[in-house]
């Protein structure tokens, strides 16, 4: 039997924990989302964490820079620390008219606010077995299959993307849970009939269809006529377990981009604790 889990009530179970959890520190902590240009696939993350945040106590601000933004103007934002123990997330893509080094600006966060995970060192520590702040999309689909039971170790897991906010960081992340990887990317000649997990993190509407495994997630999100799609027709599949973005037609509220919130979140309360807040 094929079942397409909601995770949203996954992440209203644990939000009243970490609700309660910072209702008991002295301080609050505090999350800065810094953006560039206009991404609709960006602009639902940016609005969805900053819910979620205010649900549970953390403080935010979000600036949006216009898209001809220079290099030096994110920088300097992510210098200018607006309040004791914050975490900061530089949106990504940056959708600039100007060509930027994403990288360069990243290692301007310093690694114990770097909620996402994304500069060196924390890609570092991930990567060398000793992570420290993980992307949370990876941590998303571990908190998924953790949720419905599912056992990682000796599995053969197809991994579609190579993205280090979530192909790659995932990769990692299933490796350090005994599993098989392979991981695909636009180049890749695959078949999909001999992989346990299928993990889309590609975000191109609707490209992969007929894939027959146990699990299938679909990390992917697209909008076409106004409406939020994922990578996989996950009608023409065959699986036991999937997570695919909100679906009003199948009555799905929540997908992987829920768990991401709720990673992030906890990502959030640890930056502020390993920052010395209480």
């Amino acid at each position: 039997m094929s079942n397409i889990i909601d995770t949203k009530f996954i992440i209203n179970r644990e939000k009243d924990i970490l609700k309660k959890t910072i209702d008991k520190f002295i301080n609050k902590p505090h999350l800065k989302i810094i953006s560039v240009g206009a991404n609709a696939a960006n602009e639902k993350y940016v609005q969805n964490k900053l819910s979620h945040c205010k649900d549970v106590g953390i403080t935010t601000k979000y600036i949006n820079l216009d898209k001809n933004s220079e290099a030096s103007q994110i920088i300097d934002l992510i210098k200018n620390i607006d309040k004791p123990y914050e975490a900061i997330i530089l949106q990504l893509p940056l959708e600039c008219n100007k060509k930027i080094d994403v990288q360069s600006i990243l290692e301007n966060i310093l690694p114990n606010k770097d909620v996402d995970g994304l500069t060196i060192y924390n890609q570092g520590r991930l990567f060398t077995g000793n992570p420290f702040l993980i992307p949370a999309t990876p941590l998303g689909c571990i908190t998924f299959l953790k949720e419905i039971n599912y056992n990682l170790e000796g599995k053969n897991v197809l991994v579609i993307g190579r993205s280090q906010l979530l192909g790659n960081s995932l990769a990692q992340v299933l490796l350090q849970h005994n599993a098989t990887i392979t991981q695909a990317h636009s180049s890749s000649n695959f078949k999909y009939d001999k992989y346990d997990v299928v993990i889309s993190c590609v975000g191109k509407p609707l490209i992969f269809k007929n894939i027959s495994a146990e699990i299938i997630i679909d990390c992917g999100i697209s909008f076409v006529n106004k409406k939020m799609v994922g990578d996989v027709d996950i009608d023409t599949c065959n699986y036991s377990y999937a997570t695919i973005p909100p679906n009003k037609d199948k009555k799905i509220s929540g997908g992987i981009g829920t768990l991401t919130c709720l990673c992030l979140l906890q990502n959030i309360i640890k930056s502020f604790t390993i920052q010395g807040g209480y």
